[in-house]
This record gives structure tokens, C-alpha cells and sequence, in this order.
């Protein structure tokens, strides 16, 4: 039914009269002149049948004829009232009437009015209440009704004062524009009500039915060909909470006698509890109508009545406690597209502590394929469950579960489904600590065995959580979740559906660790001092009864040495926790205290590391050499390994010197423990003293052996001719020869001297020879014509020799 509201407005207490009239139409013995003359009284009446106390008034009216049914003129007429305030008295005028006025005061009950025409006195009964106009509801049973000339709906008016009490025993007049009423007065009742009933016309047109009562409101019902024969009625939610502001949305969908939606048809709303957005509302060019419902205070159920033609109801709950959380899953994310196969939908419903809510209304719906139900009750468990059978094409289906929340799951319809799951998890085990994971693995495959890409597939666990329940297979066709552990020991049964099902189990164990013990990758838990040498320490930790814990974390540290990469390390599936020592060149000889603790725990270990020592012996072919560059001194190291009486392999060895250039400046040793180099002198000076060459060891700062004290001698360079005398003929020739020796007398060999001559030229530039001699040629090129001395002098860095010729 709809209801419309009209203010009557005025904020006064008024109160209300309602006038009884009785008339007398016998002959009446005027006091003046023949009685005949006037002998009847008609129309005794006020101007409206309403009034209210304090000052509200109304005209009362007399007409007055005489013998020959014509108005009675000259005849003075008195007017009195038990209270309030009345005109005393008028003459009747041309038409035989009299008028008064009456006044109301605070008076309230029956008051008579009489009316004396000095022949006979007439009255009136006035019924006086207090009344303070509020409102007039107005429904009409349906808005629209068949234009059959047949079709009816009843047309209710309710009368209320100011604070919504009904008004009875008042007066209401019916009038129409189109069809006919049964009845166009009519008396509300004790519940203030006045009802009359509509007719339709045969022809399509809008009815406006209008009640007057000193206030006047109206209702339209729609006159059509076609009707609705039902109304499909959608709520956002059967559940409000009961605070008075919560709200849903009503759709309603009329449909005719073909299924087909109806655009532009009127729809009425009603509730027995709440309030309404709107109570009348067309139909959109879509065929819908929507209004809102809000909720009260206090729990109960609102009936949602919804007419248009044919009524149809909905029920919606108000509670104080209303859902929170609504999950929903399908059984299957996939389905074979045959319209025979389907899959079980599953909401389950919780209040916001997470207490799952029974006997609760859940609403279902789908875009394709079919439900077996769309409306289910919770359970004792807070679950209601549907059917979704497939459709014969291919598509997604979008189902969705309401109830105060909403939440909706999706299921593939395919021609092409699974045949078989093939699922992996790494690590299958874990601890049962509420943080340790494993990735789980599933492999859709079709009946020839081949992968699919770009398919569902959802994920379920009996323990612990998931980092997702729905997955696409990548263009692998693989798809992956992540189990996340509880609490709780046991085995997580993690199944994989997509059309078929399968299953992985995860073993879950304690956390419970008793002791850890070391251990390392190297016998004897030894590793050179040299700063590079690594060892790995490997942690492993059990329970009290002796079985290896997986995933524990471990934190390490050391006295000595350099810890790799994070102190703290993670055992792996096999409850070992690996990290890795460097040893330092500064603790050669020097044994390292690692220890391990279970994080979280007092559980902890040491172990013993042994830094090896290492020793160098390094040896030159000379003690004593040549400054300038001139010469070079061969240089050996050796390395050993002293704790184990072993010469050290392919380890790097840096030299340095602070008189000459080394080459290499490093190498590495070789299988003898041996590395080389070579020195060239490059200070200036003889006899200088105190001059080192320093092999070092890489990465080892302590580990070094310098060489014995070099010693730079003197230098010296001896010239000597072989002829005593040259042709200055431009032909002529001699030998030149110089000598090339330490101050101590040993030869400097290998050496190249440079030659100045005063004249002719010095043909080459030759080293000397093991005895240290060099010889070359002097030449004079131009002729001389008298005798003269050449100086050839021979040089070798500062030292100079020269002799003449």
C-alpha cells in the first residue's frame, strides 16, 4: 500500500467541533400578522462541520419560507450557544436567510446551538474536542490497476492529530477524476480510518482520488492495458542493525504475464516498521524502482510490502548484532560447461568478534548458470550452502551472497577441465611456530597430460593459513600459495581444486629445542691464518628427544675472524644452519671461539677454530748489487705452513722494496710453496746501507720476512784503447774498450754503456760481457791534416771515464 502525508498545519491547540443539525419543516405560527405566512424552516446548517477551541469559528445559517415556498423576508431570527460566543440575532434577508457567527472558546464537550424564529426554536449539537492538526495518511491498495472497468483497489484515508493519535467519528469526502468510488462519504472509525473502493475505468489513464476533511490530500492510481503479474523483490541485505540510522536498498522489477520488465508503472512501498525513502516510486526506463529502508531502534522484523497491480513482500530483520564478515568459496573455481556438472557454494556468516552467526538469511545469486536455491538460513555452524550447476556455454559466473555484508566468488564454466592435479610442496616440513612457510606447487594437467596455462585453481588447507586461495596457472600452467604454519603440531592437508581435486600433506613440528651442536666442513677444524681461508659452521638443532628441528634460527658469533653475510641464520629442511668463518691474518697461530645460540632461547654451543700459522723465508742471489738501474737482484719466498709442516699452495705473496722497482709485484705461489720476483735498483749513492726488500702475504698483516740488508757498492768504468793512434784520413779506425766493475772488483755484466767521443763517431753500443767488458769502434769520418788528441770517454749513470787518443 502507499501512504502519503499532508500537513494540515497550525501550531494552537485547537479544539474540535463537530455539529449535529436537525431541521423542522412543519408549518410554524410567525408572531407578527397572518401565520400562514411563514410556515417552514430549511437548511439550518454551519459552513463546515470542523472547529476548534480558542477562537476558531463558523457561520450557522436559517432559511426561512413562507406558505408559498418563497423566502420569508423581515424576519428577525435570535441565535444563542451553551458556550462560546454567538451573533444574538439577524434578520432574514431576500433569500429568507439568516446568518450567524459562532466564536469557540477553551470549552470542550457537546454545545447546543439554538436558533429562535419567534415561532418555534430549531437547534443545533456541536461535539467539541481539543485537537492539534498534524497529518492525513492516504494509501491506495495498489497504483495501478487494469483498465477493465472491473479491477479494484481500496482507497484508505487515516486522519492523526499531533502526536499521531487517530481521529474518530470524522467526516471524510472521496471524489475522483477517473473510474468510480463506492462510496464518496464516509465516518473514520476508532482507529481514524475512512475507506472507500476504486473502481477502474476502461480505458488506460491516471486516477486521482482526492479525501477532503478540512485537509485535503490526494493519491493517483495508474489505469493500464497491461499490469504486473508479479514483482521480483531484491533487498541489499536481510539483516540491518537495529541502531535507527543503518539502511538497504529495495529493488523491486515488475514483470507482465511474458516475464518482460515494466518501464514507467508506478510501484508503491510499505512497512510495518522503519521508514522509507520513498513510498511511491516509478519504474525506471529499466524496469526498476528502488526506495531505501531505514532501520529503528528496537529488534524486530519489517515487512516490506511492494504493489504495483499484485502485492509481493519481503522481510528484513532488525538486530542489535548484525554480520560482520561474509565469506564465501565455491567448491570449485572450474566447472565442465555441460549444464549437468556444478559445484557447492559455501557463505559462511560472523558477527564482528568473529562468532559465527545462525539462523541467519543469506540471499544467492548468479550471472550464469543456475541455483539451486537463492535464499538459505545459516546453520548452527553459521553456514548455508547452494548448488551452482553450470550452463551449456562457456563463461564465468559471478556468484554472490548477501546478508548485512556481502561477498561474492567466481566459477569458470569450461569445455576443457582438468583430469588430474600434480602437486609438490618445498619444504614438506615446517615448524609448527605460526612463521615458518612452504611454497605449495600444483600442475593442472588436461587428459593428455599436458599443462594449461590461464586456468583456476583454489587452494584449501586443514592447518595453518594461506597467502591466497585462488591462483591462475602462469604460461607454465603452474600455480603457487604459500602455507604459513600455526600453532598447532600435526599434518596441513593442503588441497588444490580446479574441476578435480588433490592433495599435498605439510608436516607440522613442535618448536621445542633441548640442545644445538657444531660442527664444520673441515677435519680437524683447522684453516690457514692468512685472512682468506674460509670454514663453514654448521649448527644443528634438536629436541629432547634427539630429533633435528627444522627452520630454527640460530645467532652466531666468533673471538676471531670475520662472520659472512648475517650473524643470525635460518636451518634449513634439514635443521642445519651453515654460515661461514673467514679467518684473520692478525691471529695467525690463534684458535677462534665460535658460538651458536637458539634465538629466543638461553640453547647454545661453542667450537674450537684453529688459525694455522704461516711462515716466510725469502732469498736474493746477491747481497750487494749496482746502483742505477743497472742490475738485478733475484728474489724467492717460501711459504709454510707451520702447524702442519706444509709448504703453502697457490696463496698471493705482494713485494715491495725501498731501492728498486720489483717485477711482478705479485704472484702466486706454486706447488713448492715458492713465488719469484725480480728487483732493479733505482736508488743513487755507493755504500748506502739499511735497504730492504719485503715479501708479504696477502690478507695476512703479520706475516713477512725481509730480505737481509742490501748494500749498494761503488762503481767504476775503465777505458783503454786497443790502437794507440787513428788516420785522420776519413778511413781510419780503432778499438775502444771499457771496463765495467764493482769498487769490490766483480765484473757488472749485462750492462750497456754510453760512448762520448771530441771527434769522429762511436759506431755502436754494445753490453759488457761476463768479464765485464764492453768494446766498440771509434771512427775518424773527416781528414785530418795535423796531429790530434780525441777523448773518448765511456758513462755509466754518474760514474765517467775518459781517455784521450
Amino acid at each position: 500500500m502507499i501512504k502519503k502525508i499532508a500537513l494540515i498545519g497550525g501550531i494552537v491547540l485547537f479544539t474540535f467541533l463537530l455539529i449535529y443539525c436537525t431541521t423542522d419543516e412543519s408549518t410554524i405560527i410567525g408572531p407578527f400578522g397572518n401565520a400562514s405566512k411563514y410556515i417552514s424552516v430549511t437548511n439550518f446548517s454551519a459552513d463546515k462541520t470542523m472547529l476548534y477551541s480558542n477562537g476558531d469559528t463558523t457561520v450557522v445559517s436559517i432559511k426561512v419560507l413562507d406558505v408559498d415556498k418563497t423566502p420569508a423576508i423581515g424576519l428577525i431570527v435570535s441565535f444563542s450557544a451553551q458556550f462560546g460566543k454567538i451573533t444574538e440575532s439577524d434578520t432574514t434577508d431576500s433569500s429568507g436567510i439568516a446568518l450567524a457567527t459562532f466564536i469557540s472558546d477553551n470549552n470542550t464537550g457537546e454545545n447546543i446551538i439554538t436558533v429562535d424564529t419567534g415561532v418555534k426554536k430549531h437547534t443545533l449539537t456541536l461535539r467539541v474536542v481539543h485537537y492539534e492538526p498534524k497529518y492525513v495518511e492516504m494509501f491506495s491498495s495498489s497504483p495501478v490497476l487494469l483498465a477493465d472497468g472491473q479491477a479494484t483497489a481500496k482507497i484508505t484515508t487515516v486522519l492523526k492529530d499531533s502526536v499521531g493519535k487517530p481521529m474518530p467519528n470524522i467526516t471524510v469526502k472521496f471524489s475522483t477524476t477517473l473510474g468510480t468510488l463506492s462510496s464518496h462519504i464516509e465516518i473514520t472509525n476508532e482507529e481514524g480510518i475512512a475507506i472507500t473502493e476504486l473502481t477502474s475505468a476502461n480505458s488506460n489513464g491516471t486516477a486521482v482520488v482526492t479525501a477532503t476533511s478540512f485537509v485535503k490530500d490526494s493519491v493517483e492510481v495508474e489505469f493500464k492495458q497491461y499490469v504486473p503479474v508479479d514483482i521480483d523483490i531484491i533487498p541489499g541485505t536481510y539483516t540491518l542493525l537495529a541502531d535507527g540510522l543503518s539502511s538497504t536498498e529495495i529493488t523491486a522489477i515488475p514483470r507482465d504475464d511474458q516475464g518482460r520488465k515494466m518501464p514507467n508503472i508506478p510501484v508503491y512501498f510499505n512497512t510495518n516498521k522503519g521508514s522509507l525513502s520513498s513510498s511511491i516510486v516509478n519504474t525506471e526506463s529499466d524496469g526498476i524502482a528502488k526506495t531505501t529502508l531505514t532501520s529503528t531502534t528496537d529488534e524486530g522484523e519489517a515487512q516490506v510490502d511492494v504493489t504495483s497491480s499484485v502485492t509481493k513482500s519481503v522481510v528484513i530483520k532488525f538486530q542489535k548484532y548484525v554480520a560482520a564478515f561474509l565469506d564465501l568459496s565455491a567448491g570449485s573455481p572450474i566447472v565442465l560447461a555441460d549444464g549437468e556438472k556444478g559445484t557447492t557454494i559455501t557463505a559462511v556468516l560472523k558477527d564482528s568478534t568473529g562468532k559465527r552467526m545462525e539462523y541467519e538469511t543469506v540471499r544467492f545469486s548468479t550471472t550464469l548458470g543456475t541455483l539451486s536455491s537463492t535464499i538459505e538460513q545459516t546453520d548452527q555452524d553459521g553456514t548455508a550452502k547452494v548448488e551452482l550447476t553450470s550452463s551449456t556455454v562457456p563463461g564465468t559466473a559471478l556468484v554472490i551472497a548477501t546478508s548485512f555484508v556481502s561477498d561474492s566468488v567466481k566459477v569458470d564454466f569450461s569445455i576443457n577441465v582438468p583430469n588430474a592435479i600434480d602437486m609438490s610442496a618445498s619444504p614438506s616440513i615446517i615448524l609448527a611456530d605460526g612463521m615458518s612457510k612452504s611454497t605449495i606447487t600444483a600442475i593442472p594437467k588436461d587428459a593428455n597430460g599436458n599443462t594449461m596455462p590461464g586456468i583456476s585453481v583454489q587452494f584449501s588447507t586443514t592447518l595453518g593459513t594461506l597467502s591466497e586461495t585462488i591462483k591462475i596457472t602462469d604460461a607454465d600452467g603452474v600455480a603457487t600459495t604459500v602455507l604459513t604454519s600455526g600453532t598447532t603440531e600435526g599434518t596441513a592437508w593442503v588441497t588444490a581444486t580446479s574441476s578435480i581435486s588433490s592433495q599435498y600433506g605439510v608436516q607440522l613440528i613442535a618448536y621445542n629445542p633441548a640442545y644445538i651442536s657444531l660442527s664444520t666442513d673441515v677435519d680437524g677444524n683447522t684453516l690457514l691464518g692468512d685472512g682468506i681461508s674460509e670454514i663453514n659452521i654448521i649448527a644443528e638443532v634438536y629436541n629432547s628427544a634427539n630429533e633435528i628441528i627444522p627452520w630454527a634460527l640460530v645467532d652466531f658469533s666468533t673471538t676471531h675472524g670475520t662472520l659472512l653475510n648475517n650473524t643470525t641464520v635460518r636451518a634449513n629442511q634439514d635443521g642445519k644452519a651453515v654460515i661461514v668463518l673467514r679467518s684473520s691474518g692478525s691471529a695467525s697461530g690463534d684458535d677462534a671461539i665460535v658460538t651458536a645460540e637458539v634465538q629466543g632461547t638461553s640453547i647454545s654451543e661453542t667450537i674450537s677454530i684453529r688459525f694455522r700459522g704461516i711462515s716466510m723465508t725469502t732469498y736474493v742471489d746477491s747481497s750487494q748489487f749496482a746502483e742505477g738501474g743497472y742490475y738485478k737482484v733475484f728474489v724467492r719466498s717460501e711459504l709454510l705452513d707451520v702447524d702442519e709442516s706444509v709448504v703453502i699452495e697457490n696463496a698471493s705473496v705482494a713485494f715491495s722494496s725501498t731501492i728498486g722497482l720489483m717485477q711482478p709485484e705479485t704472484d702466486i705461489t706454486d706447488e713448492f710453496g715458492r713465488v719469484f720476483s725480480i728487483m732493479y735498483a733505482e736508488a743513487t749513492g755507493a755504500n748506502q746501507n739499511g735497504l730492504v726488500i719485503t715479501p708479504e702475504l696477502f690478507h695476512a698483516d703479520n706475516i713477512n720476512d725481509p730480505t737481509p740488508t742490501m748494500v749498494i757498492p761503488g762503481v767504476e768504468a775503465l777505458i783503454s784503447t786497443v790502437d794507440g793512434e787513428v788516420m785522420g784520413d776519413g778511413v781510419g779506425w780503432a778499438l775502444v774498450k771499457a771496463t765495467l766493475r764493482e769498487t769490490t772488483g766483480k765484473a757488472i755484466t749485462e750492462t750497456e754503456l754510453d760512448w762520448e767521443t771530441t771527434l769522429g763517431t762511436i759506431k755502436g753500443k754494445w753490453k759488457t760481457n761476463t768479464t765485464g767488458h764492453a768494446i766498440d769502434t771509434l771512427r775518424i769520418e773527416n781528414s785530418v791534416s795535423t796531429n790530434t788528441n780525441v777523448t773518448v770517454t765511456a758513462k755509466f749513470g754518474d760514474n765517467i771515464s775518459a781517455s784521450d787518443i
